[in-house]
């Protein structure tokens, strides 16, 4: 299972002057669902390397994380709403699943209304209510994997 991992709004408040301050409630999460690992889909990877969003993440986030998605470049629009597209397209190039995704994001907009998407309030970050919405996620995609 993947999780595409956005950071502004999600991992921290958009109203906080700290970053990642919600970072730590992953951890419980990664820790029940042991298959799960994070693509980065944030904006960051337009302006910083791997390793440099890595140092932000406290470590058992940062161990889970297989990649970035790719910025989409293209001469034709995406066929889906930006974000679903990148996410679409690093889940096709690493030939993984294409429906054994979900997408922790501020920015439901970026996604079309069938997508497998956690929207998170960007003035809260991920809340509790955002993270029970995604283990409920991560217990079906598991349940239909069995």
């Amino acid at each position: 299972m993947i999780l595409f991992l956005d950071f502004d709004g999600v991992l921290h408040s958009m109203q906080s002057l700290e970053l990642f301050t919600e970072s730590h409630r992953l951890g419980p999460v990664l820790a029940r669902f042991r298959e799960l690992e994070i693509v980065i889909s944030s904006s960051w990877r337009e302006d910083y390397s791997l390793e440099q969003m890595l140092g932000y993440l406290p470590p058992e986030v940062a161990d889970r994380v297989i990649g970035v998605t790719p910025v989409w470049i293209a001469r034709s629009e995406p066929p889906w709403p930006i974000r679903e597209a990148e996410c679409r397209e690093w889940l096709r190039r690493a030939e993984f699943d294409p429906d054994d995704w979900v997408a922790l994001d501020d920015r439901g907009d970026l996604f079309s209304a069938t997508a497998p998407l956690i929207k998170c309030d960007p003035t809260l970050g991920l809340d509790e209510a955002a993270v029970g919405r995604l283990v409920e996620t991560l217990v079906r995609l598991e349940a239909r994997r069995a």
